[in-house]
């Protein structure tokens, strides 16, 4: 081997082993590339140090990299799947098993073939281009999606259907996530080292992304620049590791992205005229709040927020819109100011403004909606958005209750029926009582569900019980006026006239036109025979329903079990079979197998499977924590779409600081005491934290966006539990269970795909199982009790 000095100089450290691609010298991971002679004898070639930590700052920026593409990718992709389900947050949990399942399998493939990869360096790069470019074919996949599986626009996706989506649009980019982790330890064997790097990757990009990217750039524009990111990037390591093919292939990636980004509305265009086919699609935005696209058919427009028709215009629903606003202002004692919460744009500002009000607020959480609207350049809403006693206020209904003093005759609540978080905050106990705080003494609350005079289906019945049920819990008098497509509900703290004769009277000294009023019309519409018969249909459901609270969402869960019930007969079952688990029955057998796991530990050979608990666990723990997160975050706020990637980035810088944490705390004294001690305390600090935020939120002590980021507070404490167990998972199962060079390389991956593996058991677990059973609150109690169960057997195994 001297002619490695020949090569090197005489300032090189000693050979201390060869092998495989990299060779080891001083135990510093260095760049080497063997070759053999003519005459089959080894020639090695060295680069001067200062290239070596060149190449090494490329990896470390390499892995910097690989947590920005998965944080963009994955916020990304949300907002496109979401268009797609019709911004159900439920469908959070399919989203992030899929990717989080995908990667699990990544990381332990990648941990088995550990041994087999060559150039683990030239591996990584080629994974990382193909992140890349797959972000940009899976948006275009996302939105052919329903054409694709002959799914017709406006029906709701199946069970499968959704599942088979999103592991289309997320699996590729996740795999080769989680297969470059395993990969990284072969040149920085650190893991805490890599989960550090890529957490800063994370932090980054979910920052830039929330607040620059989405505001500057459309999705299809955010992919290609992560394109072109990831093929500079592999280009530079191919070109540092002569690899001249992979270098050539990765350059010329490089430039079509680039040539793509330059035409990126065309390929924008296309994508979207795919995911609308047969729909003429004049107008589509992504906003920080939502996803907005209007389509024309001859001179009517359908404006859609979220993938949901949000209005129809110029010509309205004219049977509600009429109904929904006339009934409780001819009911109500001469109003004279009025607050719309909801859609209001389109008809129902228009049929208000009819009235001798004196004052008319409409708060409204999208700017850009308002600006479509107004850009359509339709007379009807030009005109209602420009009455002079109107004022419109950009912020979320809810938020504005909570600022805003003053009080009005009547509130107009048009939210829809509560298939998503988004809406279902408007139909809590804690909101209605919100209503009734901003009403004067004799105002009305008003606002709608879906409804029947025919029949009342047990879902229907449900939705319908719950809505009464909860707006008791505020209000006196809750009255319900029944009707084909929708129930309207007005609710007050005093008695409120709904008879025909009287209504007709005031619509006559009024001055009120109408297409639709007459006294003929108000005199079936407001039959006492109806009432009655609904109250008696409702009355059935209304013992086995219960009051919808922001940490209870159970209104959710009707709600959906509705919508689906048009659909399928399983779906329904899903949503509210769940539900009637009691929390007593979930804390119980959760008691029962954290005992079961004790008593199986006692094994003298049970360190290696507490172990694998341990990361597993701590995956189910912090995911099932995250997910709670997100449906605060929507209770109480009511806008992910701008938070999501906000929310991930906070969870790994929690990580980040929590590697760097073990990294310096235990660095070769790692033991199952120290392990046992992280358990218990970073559960305890996130849970008691948890707690401190749903009462700061609850007492509406603090502006907005203070809150937000408190929420993001709550998941930076779970990452932390992360960053810190891993690496003194790793340490342990490398020293103090005496395992050879080789398992303790593989181990890497395993341990970051075991925990991949119970994350995602932790995304389906919570929305589907914990959360509508015990609620939020007692959801974040049972993931704490079974961290510090867990951290009590790993204390007693370091005995």
């Amino acid at each position: 081997m001297d002619r490695s000095r020949e090569f090197c100089g005489e300032d090189q450290p000693s050979v201390k082993s060869i092998g495989q691609v990299p060779l080891y010298f001083a135990n510093q991971t260095l760049l080497f590339w063997p070759n053999l002679s003519p005459n089959n004898s080894l020639v090695v070639k060295c680069l001067p140090a200062c290239y070596d930590n060149a190449m090494n700052r490329l990896f470390s920026f390499a892995i910097l990299l690989r947590g920005a593409i998965a944080v963009i990718a994955q916020a990304l992709l949300v907002r496109e799947l979401l268009v797609v389900f019709y911004g159900n947050e439920l469908t959070f949990g399919i989203i992030l098993s899929s990717w989080l399942l995908t990667g699990a399998l990544g990381s332990i493939l990648a941990a088995y073939l550990y041994q087999r990869t060559r150039q683990p360096l030239v591996l990584f790069g080629i994974l990382q281009l193909f992140c890349g470019v797959w972000l940009v074919i899976a948006v275009a996949l996302v939105r052919s999606s329903r054409l694709l599986l002959g799914v017709p626009f406006g029906e709701v996706l199946s069970l499968g259907q959704t599942v088979l989506i999103a592991l289309a649009g997320l699996s590729v980019s996740s795999f080769c996530d989680g297969a470059m982790f395993t990969i990284a330890y072969r040149n920085i064997r650190s893991v805490g080292r890599i989960y550090a790097l890529e957490c800063l990757g994370a932090l980054s990009a979910g920052v830039l992304f929330s607040f620059v990217l989405l505001n500057a750039f459309t999705n299809v524009q955010i992919a290609l620049l992560v394109w072109c990111a990831a093929a500079l990037t592999a280009f530079l390591l191919f070109w540092g590791a002569r690899k001249k093919f992979p270098a050539v292939l990765s350059f010329l990636l490089l430039c079509y992205g680039i040539a793509c980004l330059v035409h990126a509305g065309a390929l924008q265009e296309k994508t979207l005229a795919t995911q609308w086919k047969g729909h003429n699609l004049i107008a589509y935005e992504n906003s920080v709040y939502g996803n907005i696209a209007v389509t024309q058919e001859e001179e009517q427009r359908t404006v859609y927020y979220d993938g949901l028709p949000a209005a129809s215009l110029p010509v309205p629903e004219s049977t509600f819109t009429q109904d929904f606003i006339h009934l409780p202002m001819l009911a109500a004692a001469r109003p004279l100011s009025a607050l719309f919460l909801g859609n209001a744009a389109g008809g129902l500002l228009e049929e208000a403004e009819k009235y001798p009000l004196e004052s008319i607020v409409y708060a409204e959480t999208d700017p850009r909606l308002i600006g479509v609207l107004e850009g359509l350049g339709i007379e009807s809403v030009t005109k209602e958005l420009t009455d002079k006693r109107l004022t419109l206020e950009f912020t979320d209904g809810r938020n504005y209750l909570k600022n805003s003093r003053r009080r009005f005759d009547i509130i107009f609540v048009n939210t829809g029926l509560p298939v998503s978080l988004t809406i279902n905050r408007y139909y809590t106990k804690e909101f209605f009582i919100q209503l009734k705080n901003h009403l004067s003494d004799d105002g009305i609350a008003v606002f709608k569900t879906w409804g029947s005079l025919s029949y009342l289906s047990r879902e229907l019945a449900a939705i319908n019980a719950s809505l009464i049920k909860t707006a008791s819990q505020a209000f006196t008098h809750v009255e319900v006026v029944p009707g084909d497509g929708h129930n309207i509900f007005i609710a007050s703290q005093s008695p409120v006239r709904l008879e025909a004769a009287l209504l007709a009277q005031r619509m006559h000294d009024l001055g009120i036109t109408a297409s639709l009023l007459n006294p003929v019309y108000l005199d079936l519409r407001l039959d006492p025979a109806y009432a009655a018969w609904f109250r008696q249909s409702a009355g059935r459901a209304m013992d086995k329903v219960c009051v919808n609270q922001d940490l209870a969402p159970c209104g959710l869960y009707d709600g959906l079990a509705l919508y689906y019930a048009q659909f399928s007969k399983e779906l329904p079952q899903v949503f509210s079979g769940f539900r009637r688990i009691s929390p007593q029955t979930t804390f119980l057998a959760v008691l029962v197998f954290m005992l079961a796991w004790s008593l199986r530990t006692r094994h003298p050979d049970a360190r290696g499977p507490i172990l694998g608990f341990t990361v597993l666990s701590s995956g189910f723990f912090a995911m099932g924590l995250q997910v709670s997160v997100i449906f605060l975050f929507q209770s109480f706020l009511g806008y992910i779409f701008q938070w999501l990637a906000v929310l991930t980035a906070a969870f790994m810088t929690g990580a980040s600081a929590g590697a760097f944490l073990s990294l310096r705390a235990a660095k070769g004294t790692a033991s199952f005491r120290q392990l046992g001690r992280v358990e218990c305390a970073a559960a305890t600090l996130t849970a008691s934290l948890s707690f401190f935020v749903i009462r700061f939120v609850e007492s509406q002590a603090g502006p907005a966006h203070l809150e937000g980021w408190l929420f993001g507070l709550i998941s930076a404490s779970g990452g932390l539990l992360i960053g810190m167990e891993l690496p003194l998972v790793h340490e342990i199962a490398c020293g103090s269970l005496k395992a050879s060079r080789e398992q303790c390389e593989r181990s890497a991956g395993w341990i970051y795909g075991l925990d991949l593996a119970g994350a995602c058991a932790g995304a389906l677990a919570a929305p589907l199982l914990l959360i509508p059973s015990c609620g939020i609150g007692h959801t974040i109690l049972l993931l704490w009790i079974i961290k510090v169960l867990n951290g009590g057997i790993v204390l007693k195994a370091g005995k």
